[in-house]
């Protein structure tokens, strides 16, 4: 076993996509909607606007597409802007 060096060390591959779906299903009965108001957002209230204001996430600025900064960077070139 993989000494814990920090919290993405705990799963082996694929295996934290397997917990995630295991907590979405018994605490919030398998709907994001739920998980979402748990944590305080709704319609109003964006997780998407909450990532970008902690500078989390970034926009694309020729095209508005949201996400972490590789993602972001990745998009970009593939959209060849």
């Amino acid at each position: 076993m993989r000494p814990a060096t920090g919290p993405e060390a705990y799963f082996r591959q694929g295996h934290d996509k397997i917990a995630e779906a295991a907590v979405l299903v018994t605490r919030y009965g398998n709907s994001v909607v739920r998980l979402l108001a748990h944590h305080g957002f709704n319609s109003d209230i964006s997780v998407v606007d909450e990532a970008e204001a902690q500078g989390i996430w970034e926009v694309c600025p020729d095209c508005k597409y949201r996400g972490v900064p590789k993602s972001v960077a990745n998009h970009r070139k593939k959209a060849d802007h």
